[in-house]
């Protein structure tokens, strides 16, 4: 297990490193610290945030009501039609309270006035976990 802790470390490294950008292309806001990316994935909330970010496009603006619909039926096995508004309630409270201000500044941009969030580096965070996973299951 030691040996896939170091292999993930290793990985997060590798992918949160600063990427080279061409003059076309917007740099990375930050530098994700792996330290910060292992505290953010502890969460199981968190990590299905990320990886629901993770197949939105960078940039895109996206209602923090959809987010938690989303993350209340991953949460509740069902499908958004069949969520209580007390299951939404829940994971929106939730999410607006804890888990956005932990992901802001380093997997997203959450604007708490307007209730959007905009993925910045969910995808790359969600390749170093699958890649953490894969290195467990070998």
């Amino acid at each position: 297990m030691r040996s896939e802790l170091t292999n993930f470390i290793r990985r997060l490294r590798e992918i949160t490193a600063p990427s080279t950008h061409d003059q076309t292309s917007q740099p990375y806001a930050t530098d994700i610290e792996y330290s910060d990316v292992l505290n953010l994935l502890t969460s199981d909330r968190r990590r299905w945030v990320i990886q629901l970010l993770a197949s939105e496009p960078t940039g895109e603006t996206i209602p923090l009501s959809k987010l938690a619909e989303q993350v209340a039926a991953k949460e509740n096995n069902c499908s958004v039609s069949e969520l209580t508004s007390q299951q939404r309630k829940r994971v929106y409270i939730s999410l607006q309270q804890q888990h956005m201000p932990q992901l802001n500044g380093v997997v997203v941009e959450y604007d708490s006035n307007r209730q959007v969030v905009v993925p910045t580096e969910a995808q790359r965070v969600w390749d170093a976990f699958k890649a953490f996973q894969i290195e467990l299951s070998r």
